[in-house]
Formats: structure tokens, sequence, C-alpha cells
């Protein structure tokens, strides 16, 4: 069972999104670590359809664009999502933390995120850490979420 899976920026040069099929029927995958290798393209919902045991997601420094991927609430076991210094835009999807899942940390800075800070961020109670920091939020902080 492969728990780990991790490429450098020399192993990565070029644009591999959406991910080889092989990643997506790993099923006991724990950490997808794929930071700092130059991918490019949309993120694509099929990626998360399969990996239900993910515990991190590491997508830091690449060119990935679209919207934030709504199918990440259903990786329940996701404890860390990083996709920091992407490309990102859009506004974040309403239920950023699903009920039955575990999130600890979300971190999305400089991104295109757009919009405002969702109200139902304030559900997150298992959240420690949250970077919403250079994107493009407006309005206020929802005050239950504001510490």
């Amino acid at each position: 069972m492969l728990s780990i899976a991790r490429t450098t920026s020399a192993f990565l040069q070029q644009s591999l999104w959406p991910l080889p099929l092989i990643v997506l029927h790993m099923f006991f995958l724990q950490i997808l670590n794929l930071q700092n290798n130059n991918i490019f393209g949309l993120f694509a919902d099929s990626i998360l359809g399969n990996l239900h045991a993910l515990d991190k997601l590491l997508l830091i420094n690449n060119y990935i664009t679209g919207p934030f991927p709504p199918l990440i609430s259903n990786c329940k076991n996701l404890r860390v999502a990083d996709l920091s210094s992407n490309r990102l835009s859009g506004t974040l999807p309403l239920i950023i933390c699903p009920v039955a899942s575990v999130p600890e940390v979300r971190r999305l800075p400089d991104n295109l995120i757009i919009g405002q800070i969702p109200v139902t961020l304030a559900q997150c109670t298992r959240l420690k850490t949250i970077d919403l920091s250079l994107n493009f939020f407006r309005g206020q902080i929802p005050p239950s979420s504001a510490g």
C-alpha cells in the first residue's frame, strides 16, 4: 500500500495535469505532495474522486488554474489542503469544511480568489489554520470567524 506520493521539481517540468490515471487508482494514498513542480492547467475534480484515504494534499507553488475544487469536501480524511501560490480563481464554495470531515489546515494564499469569505467557515470547528491572504476578497470577515 502506497501512503506517500511525492515528486520534485526536477521530475515534473511540464503539465501532467490532470494526473496520470495510476494516481487516481491509489485508493489508499494518504499524502499527495506535488509542490514546486510547475504544474499548469485546470484543477480536475476527478483527481479527488477516488482518493478517499487522502490525509494531505500539497500542491504549493504551481500554476494550477480554475475554481477552488468543490469535491475537496468529499475527501473526509483530508486534514491538510495547501494550494498556496497557484492561480485558483472564482469564489470559495459555501461548504469548505463538511460536517463529517476532519479539516485542520486550509491554506490558499497567493491565488486569485474573489468574493466574500463564506460565513459557513465558522462551522469549521476543528480547523486550526486557515490562510486566505494575498487574494481578492471583499467585505468583512464574518464575526463568528474573527478571533
